[in-house]
Formats: C-alpha cells, structure tokens, sequence
C-alpha cells in the first residue's frame, strides 16, 4: 500500500536502534546515493533467512496473487 517502499525501508533503516543496520542501508550524509553500500546484501539476507512468502501473502494480496501465477505456471 505504500508509494515508495523503498524509500520506507531506507527511513526505517535509517532509525534502527542497530548501527549495523543504519550503516549498511541508509545512505552516508553527503554521499548523494540513494541507499547504503550494503542495502542489496542485507535485503538478500533477509528474504534467504527470514522472509516467509507463505505469512507474507496473507496480508498483501499481489503477492498471494503473484505466487499463485506462480505455481501455474510450474504445473
């Protein structure tokens, strides 16, 4: 339901209590880039260790509906 997720994940990140977190997603001040030099890694990270689609689909109904296209598309 968001404009811009991503800009919502980097503000998010920007506020961690966690440094590491703030470090490798929000951009440096004055770098001039969108994001932290490590936001690809850490997002990698999340969605190979923690993300579960299955939970995920439940609330966002493109998602159900992408997997669902999905598993036709394998069949």
């Amino acid at each position: 339901m968001l404009e811009n997720a991503k800009a919502e994940m980097i503000q998010l990140a920007a506020k961690s209590l966690r440094r590491d977190i703030r470090q490798d997603m929000a951009p440096r001040e004055g770098s001039g880039r969108m994001v932290g030099p490590a936001y690809t890694s850490r997002l990698i990270e999340f969605t190979e260790n923690h993300w579960r689609p299955e939970r995920a689909s439940q609330r966002a109904g493109s998602l159900r509906r992408s997997i669902a296209c999905l598993e036709r598309l394998v069949q």
